[in-house]
């Protein structure tokens, strides 16, 4: 995690970390803060939000090497 790069906004953080070479996706994560609500499940139902648009998106093809 030491060559992370954070993206940080108001209500959540996007981390970019450099993909693994035997993945031939891309791959993401994000932290939404307790700050939005103490809740998990919150958090959670707008961490599904997030996937699921990247999954619309398109996001998640293959690497291109």
């Amino acid at each position: 995690m030491k060559k992370r790069n954070m993206l940080p906004c108001s209500v959540f953080s996007v981390l970019k970390v450099p993909q693994y070479s035997n993945r031939d996706y891309n791959q993401f994560s994000i932290q939404i803060s307790t700050k939005i609500s103490k809740h998990a499940t919150k958090r959670n139902f707008l961490k599904r939000l997030f996937f699921d648009f990247i999954k619309e998106n398109n996001y998640l093809q293959k690497q291109s090497n």
